[in-house]
């Protein structure tokens, strides 16, 4: 396959990742992994995913920023922190397949759990907050699939939109910075990372603005249905790619 064209794709995927993360409030990465791992070494996704969330988010956070639950963000930060060296750790360790392969199994789990309306018994509980902070912060320098665990939290905390939508994004933003200049300084990050997710911005932020356009006229609850389904697609088709490779 030509550069042209998996540019091309690149730029498809991420459009329909803005379009998700506009309407359902989180699953860019979820969406958007599986599929760019097929092109790109573990990684050059995550540094993508990671640059291209750090530029695009603010659009979510314009008009909810003053719901945010600053005492969940404060309670998930210190242990994110520490679970991004761990990560660090992991991804120069781990056989690239391997990554490939729990990337995609998160999706799958992620998906199935989310459609079967799973609730954590203790996501209320003082612990709840700093274990999500510890799993994301692994997951972020891993496979640029922070916002999983965060996700869980929130959901089973039973947050309004506004409030969802802002909580995770001003969390995104205090841990993104670390995790790009954490990779930057092991090496793991470089200028190509930089201008490949310069160029595909635009087509997230497109996405983006279309996906708000659909919120107004659709059920959130309903359109988060067809989500669960892509996310549980998009992940098998990324862990049996995995497996296939592990296996040759």
């Amino acid at each position: 396959m030509e550069v042209d064209q998996i540019l091309l794709l690149t730029l498809l995927i991420a459009f329909g990742g803005g379009i998700v993360a506009a309407v359902a409030g989180f699953g860019f990465s979820l969406v958007a992994a599986p599929p760019l791992l097929l092109m790109y070494a573990p990684a050059e996704v995550t540094a993508l995913l990671l640059i291209v969330a750090f530029v695009t988010r603010w659009m979510l956070l314009l008009d909810t920023w003053r719901t945010t639950h600053t005492r969940t963000v404060a309670a998930m930060l210190p242990a994110a922190y520490v679970g991004i060296g761990a990560g660090i750790v992991i991804v120069r360790t781990v056989d690239p397949d391997y990554i490939k392969l729990l990337a995609s199994l998160v999706v799958v789990v992620a998906a199935v759990l989310l459609m079967r309306g799973w609730h954590p018994r203790r996501a209320h509980a003082p612990t709840a907050a700093p274990v999500t902070g510890l799993l994301s912060g692994m997951l972020s320098p891993t496979t640029g699939m922070d916002g999983t665990p965060v996700v869980f939290l929130l959901s089973s905390r039973d947050y309004p939109i506004a409030d969802f939508r802002s909580t995770i994004t001003v969390y995104y933003y205090l841990i993104l910075p670390v995790t790009i200049l954490a990779l930057m300084q092991q090496g793991l990050l470089g200028r190509d990372d930089v201008i490949r997710s310069l160029l595909v911005a635009p087509a997230v932020v497109g996405g983006t603005f279309i996906g708000q356009r659909i919120v107004r006229r659709m059920s959130i609850e309903r359109f988060r249905k067809v989500v669960y389904g892509l996310l549980l697609i998009s992940g098998l088709v990324g862990a049996v790619a995995a497996a296939l490779s592990l296996m040759s």
